[in-house]
């Protein structure tokens, strides 16, 4: 939904779902690139979204999930001792 660059001439990305990707400024158009190309070999049609990618790394990049709801254990079903 929109592309910002900062002061210190570093791109971002913000998406139509709330996601927000931080490519930076060195080599923006190669970091893109990686992460489009690992997204759609091993995300696309999974149905996960991410939160938010940051870019900025030289040989990689780092992805934020959203958190998983809070699993409860299940009930045991025994004899409580005393």
């Amino acid at each position: 939904t929109g592309a910002h660059l900062s002061g210190r001439d570093s791109w971002s990305l913000d998406l139509g779902d709330g996601a927000r990707i931080e490519v930076g400024r060195d080599q923006p158009g190669q970091r893109l690139q990686r992460f489009l190309g690992v997204y759609r070999r091993f995300m696309a049609g999974s149905g996960q979204r991410f939160e938010s990618a940051d870019l900025r790394y030289p040989n990689g990049f780092a992805m934020r999930w959203p958190a998983l709801p809070a699993v409860t254990a299940p009930a045991t079903g025994g004899v409580p001792s005393t």
